[in-house]
């Protein structure tokens, strides 16, 4: 082989990688990541009419109720930024890369959606709104990798995710108060720790020391929330009941982080 073919053939390996890492990766390593979160929340909002047909609230016949019930179904889009500490332990084997990795910290995200229609078979308009946000998120992953020789991780991870999820939704409208009937509101809200999952990929390369950089992408979804409310008007003589659910929260995370190696 000729010199300057060795040269190409070398620099093609280095390339692809396929030279032996120059670092160790093994060991426990502590770090921070900073970074930002978008996501989608399907939710809906539908009503019935009261089972005492006297008290029934007189905007909410038939035509009038599919429209509150259209209207009700709506996408808030919670994001917003991500923010918190990490740690984890990895174990290198050649050029592969096995680990686990646990983090959490602050996930501040919140989307609203909110539609305001008209009665079909009246004047009046109606609004239904519906939030969805969070403030916290937890994840606990086992990772993959595979080492080039410039000590650039690649890897695969996938997992449990913890978050708290918040929701809230609200229906008004001006058919009470143009009726002489006060004020038509119904509220409902809901909460609780949900557990999910979350899969991603990233990559970390060696800085100075024991110093890596990464950057890092996550999907996480988590489970459902329900709710009802009470529409009261003119001080409970018309009431109906709401029911609220917001399906599956889903969020696309971005995020970069040092880590410190031990």
């Amino acid at each position: 082989m000729t010199r300057d073919r060795a040269i190409v053939l070398a620099a093609a390996l280095v390339l692809l990688g396929a030279l032996p890492a120059r670092a160790d990766w093994s060991g426990p390593h502590v770090g921070l990541y900073g970074g930002g979160a978008f996501g989608v929340a399907p939710a809906t909002t539908s009503a019935a009419a009261n089972s005492n047909a006297a008290q029934n609230y007189p905007a909410f016949d038939a035509a009038n109720l599919g429209a509150v019930n259209a209207a009700g179904v709506e996408e808030p889009h919670p994001s917003g930024g991500s923010f918190g500490a990490e740690i984890g332990y990895d174990k290198q084997f050649g050029q592969l890369l096995v680990g686990i990795e646990a983090d959490g910290g602050l996930f501040s995200t919140s989307g609203t959606s909110t539609n305001t229609f008209r009665y079909p078979d009246l004047h009046n308009i109606f609004t239904v709104s519906q939030s969805v946000s969070t403030d916290w998120l937890a994840t606990a992953r086992p990772r993959i990798g595979w080492i080039t020789s410039q000590d650039l991780l690649f890897y695969l991870t996938g997992g449990v995710a913890a978050t708290n999820v918040k929701y809230s939704a609200q229906f008004s409208d001006n058919f009470a108060p143009t009726h002489g009937l006060g004020t038509a509101l119904e509220t409902s809200t809901a909460s609780k720790t949900a557990i999910g999952w979350t899969v991603g990929t990233g990559m970390e390369f060696k800085l100075v020391g024991k110093l890596t950089l990464k950057a890092e992408y996550l999907h996480a979804e988590f489970g459902r929330l329900n709710s009802t409310g009470v529409l009261s008007v003119n001080g409970g003589a018309f009431v109906n009941t709401f029911t609220h659910t917001a399906t599956s929260l889903r969020e696309d995370i971005l995020r970069i982080g040092i880590n410190r190696r031990f």
